[in-house]
């Protein structure tokens, strides 16, 4: 390691080192970090063949930066912003959309930036960031919309809609409120087209979910709220229907945190982002993007009756050496 390290060629000017020579950060210490970044997603779990699609993909780009003549087209630099998030729930056989609430969290990263021209080039950042939603809206409202969207699937499992929608008649009133935060290591690779001081990027992003936040809580008409822990003794028997296996015991109970992660979440997705960034200052610049997931949130067997999407706006501050 140290002899690959000690062997990256200096990118200087006048004989010499422009990142030290101005009291930057050493290429040395920037090597580290990116092979650091690469031992982060070695260590993610190998059972989904996309997860290790995504660490080959960074672990070539590693191996690309080290060589001399990459490194003399290289600019990179960390970034830092504010993202506001939502999701959409949809189903494939209508047209219908339910929103769901708005979130908010902050994210960082690195970026790198290889020019193949003055006016054209490639881009990747990696980058921590909190993506989710905020549902707060009636029990009954979401019930009947979702009921609208899988109708197709319900009569197929030999079920009307109609069941469903007067399901969804008795919990008027009923507020269903609730927290769904994903906290993701994301890989956006884009194509960047300059305009002097305004660069304009578009491309795809990859995300693997580390971990998640969920609450939920029923508030009744009467005034009556049932939280998280209330709403256990059902998960047990929810589980069953999804999954089978052996019946729940009387009073077994699964937290809202395991339910989610076991039975809805996907942790590995795939989305679009567009964007554009203004240098304000030498090697400052505002980035702009907007982000939408086009595989679901929810797990693959969720796929024929409901799809959950992600979208953020992202607003944040760039510094490239």
């Amino acid at each position: 390691m140290r002899n690959v390290i000690a062997n990256i060629p200096k990118f200087s000017i006048g004989g010499r080192d422009v990142l030290t020579g101005l009291g930057l950060i050493p290429q040395k210490v920037m090597a580290l970090f990116l092979m650091d970044w690469a031992i982060i997603l070695l260590l993610l779990p190998t059972n989904q063949t996309d997860v290790y699609i995504m660490k080959r993909i960074v672990i070539s780009l590693t191996a690309l930066l080290l060589t001399s003549t990459a490194w003399a087209q290289l600019h990179y630099g960390f970034k830092a912003g504010y993202g506001l998030n939502n999701a959409v729930a949809k189903n494939q056989h209508s047209s219908t959309r339910l929103g769901l609430g708005y979130n908010h969290g902050f994210y960082l990263g690195g970026e790198l930036r290889y020019n193949l021209s003055e006016a054209l080039g490639l881009q990747v950042a990696l980058q921590l960031d909190k993506m989710g939603t905020t549902p707060n809206v009636e029990a009954g409202a979401m019930l009947e919309g979702l009921a609208k969207m899988m109708g197709t699937e319900l009569k197929g499992l030999g079920q009307q809609p109609d069941s469903l929608l007067a399901s969804a008649a008795q919990l008027k009133g009923v507020a269903m409120k609730g927290t769904i935060n994903h906290y993701n290591i994301s890989l956006p690779l884009s194509v960047r087209c300059a305009f002097g001081q305004l660069g304009i990027t578009a491309g795809i992003d990859l995300r693997y979910t580390v971990s998640s936040q969920v609450s939920m809580s029923l508030k009744m008409p009467g005034g009556v709220t049932l939280e998280d822990k209330m709403l256990e003794q059902y998960l047990p028997a929810a589980a069953y229907v999804i999954d089978g296996g052996t019946p729940p015991t009387p009073g077994a109970t699964m937290t809202m945190q395991k339910f989610h992660d076991d039975y809805l979440l996907r942790r590995f997705g795939v989305g679009l982002h567009v964007g554009a960034d203004y240098e304000l200052y030498d090697n400052v610049a505002l980035q702009v993007a907007y982000r939408w997931g086009l595989s679901s949130t929810l797990q693959k067997r969720w796929n024929d009756a409901l799809m959950l999407q992600s979208r953020s706006l992202q607003v944040g501050m760039v510094y490239m050496f």
